[in-house]
């Protein structure tokens, strides 16, 4: 049974996932989230459902978790569910493996404001791109990581 609540994100597919008993399609975007909360995989998608039919699983299977780590992925430090249980849940995000992430340092508000920042250094990996982050913060009023799609990442 298709299930007619699954939207369409604006970003684009990194993979497409097909889950359930009913086989609905999912498009995998980087802004859709992963929770391993050391039971199972569950996708925590950007637009949520709002019905689920009996059959529709957000739960990923053995192959479905193959699939998606052939891509890389981001640990998220904030979120939800680290203030509940045993705190071993851990959500993330996979990123395309193309996925440029771009460190920007900005001198003033003004700089900030004008949105003209000064170009620090562009990684494949974000860990490497929040080391220079880091490295960087007490020479800059601000300090941002930008993706491929010069989208704001804050994890």
């Amino acid at each position: 049974m298709t299930n007619k609540y699954i939207l369409k994100s604006k970003h684009k597919t990194i993979t497409t996932l097909t889950l359930g008993t009913n086989k609905n399609q999912h498009i995998i975007t980087k802004k859709d989230r992963f929770l391993d909360n050391g039971c199972g995989i569950h996708l925590l998608k950007e637009l949520t459902m709002k019905v689920q039919y009996p059959g529709d699983s957000l739960r990923l299977e053995e192959a479905d978790i193959k699939e998606i780590e052939r891509f890389g992925y981001i640990t998220h430090n904030k979120h939800e569910f680290l203030c509940h249980g045993t705190g071993l849940a851990r959500v993330y995000s996979i990123t395309h493996l193309d996925e440029t992430f771009h460190v920007m340092g900005y001198k003033s508000q003004e700089d900030v404001d004008n949105k003209t920042g000064c170009p620090l250094g562009s990684h494949g990996y974000y860990e490497n791109a929040l080391t220079q982050k880091e490295e960087n913060e007490n020479n800059y009023l601000l300090v941002k990581i930008f993706d491929s799609e010069l989208d704001v990442i804050d994890y």
